[in-house]
């Protein structure tokens, strides 16, 4: 079974990006162009800042299990899972040859 992962934002993320909006905004009354220019940052910070990772949600038609699967218990699921992440992070920093 393939393991498909998606970034997503974390709590740590969000409250990064609404510090760096916010001292953008506060910069604004100082310094107009410091301000406005990390005000920006913060905005693609909201956007595009994703340290988190999930397994990607199947639609409704791949959700369907063959029958011989659905006994299957949650410490066997959570084996799968940790299974799935350490080959992601095996493909990620691969070892190098002897």
């Amino acid at each position: 079974m393939e393991c498909n992962f998606i970034k997503v934002h974390t709590g740590k993320d969000l409250a990064i990006s609404t510090m760096v909006l916010l001292s953008g905004a506060g910069l604004f009354f100082i310094n107009m162009g410091l301000g406005i220019c990390i005000g920006i940052c913060g905005l693609c910070m909201f956007i595009f800042y994703k340290g988190g990772i999930q397994p990607q949600r199947l639609s409704k038609d791949m959700k369907e299990v063959p029958s011989d699967l659905t006994y299957i218990t949650t410490r066997q699921k959570m084996l799968h899972t940790c299974d799935c992440m350490i080959s992601v992070i095996m493909s990620m920093n691969p070892q190098p040859e002897s």
